[in-house]
């Protein structure tokens, strides 16, 4: 009987810290994801939200697909700046103008939109979905 009682306050005690670990690696996971969400300065947009925003003629699209990608089809006036020359553009690009970033699927252009973002870059818009889900005119 002493053996039995001595395995369940083992039990207990060993049960207790694990389920205590547990609980600070999920509120370490939560405190994570909300600096996250704080540190995004730039705007999703969705296609019909873009095509509203081209009536502007201050708008800048950068599509940030490779010039393959640039090639099968683009939004009319958008700069190809592929991901990988973004950092080496920077010195040439105002951060004070309005950009809507485009690449293919949204991944990319919501990368080069933090980048953006990180670096002084004011008023930043990603096209969620990118030219996947563009409804607008595309130049071939």
């Amino acid at each position: 009987m002493k053996r039995f009682m001595v395995l369940l306050m083992a039990t207990f005690i060993i049960g207790g810290c694990s389920a205590q670990e547990v609980t600070s690696e999920k509120s370490e996971y939560k405190s994570v994801t909300s600096d996250d969400n704080k540190e995004r300065n730039f705007k999703d947009v969705t296609s019909e939200e873009a095509i509203d925003m081209l009536t502007d003629p201050e708008i800048n699209i950068l599509d940030v697909r490779s010039p393959e990608g640039f090639s099968e089809g683009h939004i009319p006036n958008a700069e190809s700046i592929p991901l990988k020359e973004l950092e080496a553009s920077y010195s040439t690009l105002d951060k004070t103008k309005t950009y809507l970033i485009v690449c293919k699927a949204g991944k990319t252009s919501e990368t080069a939109s933090t980048l953006l973002a990180e670096n002084g870059f004011e008023n930043i818009y990603n096209l969620t979905g990118g030219m996947d889900r563009w409804t607008g005119e595309v130049i071939n």
